[in-house]
């Protein structure tokens, strides 16, 4: 069996992403504001090295995995499984073009040019909130 951080440079590979549109970036920058500093929030509290806030956050996701599946996961599984995710507040973006690059090249995305995908992105690295565009590096445009 391969795990698969072993085929990501530095074992990192992105599964989650927070999407938003131009149109709403434009429009409703204070709601934007307001989720991802919630998003940062939410990153800060799974990735905490502090033992209680890192068991809270467990706690947590636990009891949604059991609301939303009907199933408890055993606290074995569930430490098991935490002490192999990364949380960041990072696109890790060039995974996810490589990635759109591998579903092309086998016809999951057929007539699609996955470089497009790497000019869409903000750099969120040096202010996770976007409160102040400047410092924010926009690198694309969606058309």
């Amino acid at each position: 069996m391969v795990d698969e951080k072993d085929l990501w440079p530095g074992g990192l590979f992105s599964t989650t992403v927070v999407v938003a549109t131009p149109r709403f970036i434009e429009s409703d920058r204070p709601a934007l504001e307001k989720l991802l500093s919630a998003h940062s929030e939410c990153v800060d509290r799974l990735s905490s090295t502090d033992p209680q806030t890192s068991r809270n956050a467990r706690d947590t996701v636990s009891s949604w995995l059991t609301r939303t599946t009907g199933k408890e996961l055993s606290q074995q599984v569930l430490d098991r499984a935490w002490g192999q995710l990364s949380f960041t507040t990072d696109t890790l973006s060039e995974t996810i073009v490589r990635r759109a690059e591998q579903a092309t090249s086998i016809g999951l995305l057929p007539d699609f040019d996955p470089a497009a995908l790497a000019s869409i992105f903000y750099d969120l690295s040096d202010d996770a909130t976007l409160v102040d565009r400047d410092r924010a590096k926009y690198v694309g445009e969606v058309k």
